[in-house]
């Protein structure tokens, strides 16, 4: 099943790859007493892999397709007994291990169980992985949505799904860790010299950064480390290969770029 569509937002400030492809849809689907059921399909196979409801105490849920060798999972947390909600995946976050994959008895809203983590909490992301074959491959995605601030109305606005199997998925930044989040800014200018890189990488830019982060393909941490008054960063022990490189300003993420490291 692979399409050859957008680029992943890490890529977006480099050349084309061929190693990743991302699916990408604006919804803008609205839930509320008088349209009460939106089936979502993720992956363009015209089938239905999570479908959203409301109910008429109040609740919205979301159910993932399993079945037919299909398992489609969210990241979720445990409200109370056997009852669960989305965990909140914040702005330019890469993941593939979150916790407690789920497919059904999802509530991104419910009075009933006291619970309104997203309601007036602006746009929140999902996240989600699919097992398409029962073997071991997953395929990594995320559901945009937002809950209005009285909980009679949930909005899915965007997905995105990693075409290609178990590669880390990173999010965009829409959405929001609470009131006042800051969003990057799209004015700033960062220049990663040279690219490749062998033993050192320069980052070029009049932007503060106090530290970084360098992340493998599979969203495991590889190094972290203050960012050097010159700005260049020693990669000299990493291995040959391509990776994510996360800037970071008061423990804010301010940019985020592929680096490739060839020797």
């Amino acid at each position: 099943m692979k399409k050859h569509i957008l680029l992943p937002l890490f890529l977006l400030f480099v050349c084309q790859a061929t190693w990743a492809t991302i699916t990408k849809q604006v919804i803008n689907q609205t839930l509320d007493s008088t349209v009460t059921s939106y089936q979502l399909d993720i992956n363009g196979d015209q089938a239905f892999d999570a479908t959203f409801n409301y109910f008429a105490n109040g609740a919205f849920t979301i159910t993932t397709r399993v079945g037919n060798g299909n398992a489609y999972m969210l990241a979720t947390e445990t409200i109370s007994g056997s009852n669960s909600r989305p965990c909140k995946v914040s702005n330019n976050q890469t993941f593939t291990s979150l916790p407690n994959w789920k497919s059904n008895g999802i509530f991104i809203h419910s009075p009933g169980l006291g619970y309104t983590g997203f309601a007036g909490t602006g746009n929140q992301y999902i996240a989600g992985r699919m097992n398409l074959t029962g073997g071991t491959d997953y395929f990594y995605f995320w559901i945009l949505v937002n809950v209005n601030s009285t909980g009679s109305q949930l909005s899915i606005l965007k997905t995105a799904m990693e075409s290609e199997p178990n590669l880390a998925l990173t999010t965009e930044n829409e959405g929001q860790t609470g009131v006042g989040y800051k969003l990057l800014s799209k004015t700033k200018v960062f220049t990663l010299y040279p690219q490749p890189a062998s033993s050192s990488v320069e980052v070029i830019t009049d932007e503060k950064i106090e530290a970084y982060k360098i992340f493998n393909i599979n969203g495991q941490l590889i190094l972290s480390r203050p960012m050097p008054t010159t700005n260049v960063i020693d990669v000299s022990n990493i291995p040959k290969d391509v990776y994510l490189l996360q800037l970071l300003n008061n423990n804010e993420i301010i940019h985020i770029q592929k680096i490739i490291i060839d020797k």
